[in-house]
């Protein structure tokens, strides 16, 4: 499994998050936004658009449609055994 290092801000507070790569259903989520294509208009923050409920991040249950992604700090290799 390869895992993602996160935070976010779901409107309340800004919350770590450690997702794992699920194979097949990865992380679990969408995004949409960017300075070349905002999600909000003025906002070229990233935003969660989408929860996949076969995915990593459905499992966990924090991340939320509309929470907006502030930092993406890690990612890790896929363990061979």
């Amino acid at each position: 499994h390869r895992t993602i290092k996160m935070k976010f801000f779901d409107k309340m507070a800004y919350i770590p998050l450690c997702l794992f790569y699920l194979s097949g259903r990865g992380l679990g989520f969408n995004i949409r936004g960017g300075k070349d294509s905002p999600y909000v208009p003025g906002d070229p923050s990233i935003f969660v658009t989408r929860i996949n409920g076969e995915g990593s991040a459905a499992r966990d249950g924090r991340l939320s449609v509309g929470d907006k992604l502030l930092e993406v700090t890690a990612l890790s290799k896929p363990v061979t055994e």
